[in-house]
């Protein structure tokens, strides 16, 4: 749980996004404009029972970017700020680690949600 939280939001999102956003590109953008795109999930747009804490990371993800994303933000420095947020894509992601779940009554809610959606390829 704790390697979740901690690549997903401080290592992945924040970290690197604030260093984009206020360090690099003001600096080095060629053009008038920059744009810095984060990767969300579906996870982060509807609650997900059987995954919670990446559920609850993608929601900081989502409310990050949003943050950063709007237009007090942009007038700063002219750089968008959006992210993406794919469905359950057939990956190797979709085997979930163990420690993932809160304890291993999710195994079987994470399983039973994941039978009942269309994979994307």
């Amino acid at each position: 749980m704790e390697n979740v939280i901690s690549m997903d939001l401080q290592k992945g999102t924040i970290f690197s996004t604030t260093l984009a956003f206020e360090y690099y590109l003001p600096k080095h953008k060629s053009g008038t404009e920059g744009v810095i795109l984060n990767i969300g999930s579906i996870a982060g747009l509807e609650p997900f029972d059987s995954i919670p804490v990446y559920a609850s990371t993608k929601w900081a993800v989502i409310g990050f970017t949003r943050s950063l994303g709007m237009e007090r933000q942009y007038k700063r420095n002219n750089i968008k700020v959006l992210a993406i947020c794919p469905g359950f894509t057939t990956t190797p992601l979709l085997d979930v680690d163990e420690d993932t779940f809160l304890n291993s009554n999710y195994d079987e809610i994470y399983k039973s949600a994941k039978n009942s959606v269309v994979l994307q390829p």
